[in-house]
């Protein structure tokens, strides 16, 4: 079971740096919170300024939620990355 949980340990750490990375990228530059929600086609009412100021921050949280929590909240958080992963890559 070792294994196991080195592997399921990588993946969440993997997913963290990922939200992380993506999170800094978008403070740091300036065009991105146009333009990356409008490559994921997201409804008109949720495309707002508001979204898209607080989407690196979400980002962040969502990955410190990863690395810091436990239980139902790690359950959670796991959930709503890959839930938000999978539809901004099949849009």
């Amino acid at each position: 079971m070792v294994g196991v949980n080195v592997i399921v340990a990588s993946v969440l750490w993997s997913l963290a740096l990922l939200l992380i990375a993506s999170g800094v990228a978008k403070l740091l530059t300036s065009k991105t919170d146009e333009s990356a929600l409008n490559v994921m086609a997201l409804p008109a009412m949720v495309n707002t300024r508001t979204v898209r100021t607080a989407l690196p921050w979400v980002e962040i949280l969502l990955a410190l939620t990863l690395l810091l929590s436990s239980g139902i909240v790690l359950w959670a958080a796991t959930a709503a990355t890959v839930c938000c992963s999978w539809r901004s890559r099949c849009s």
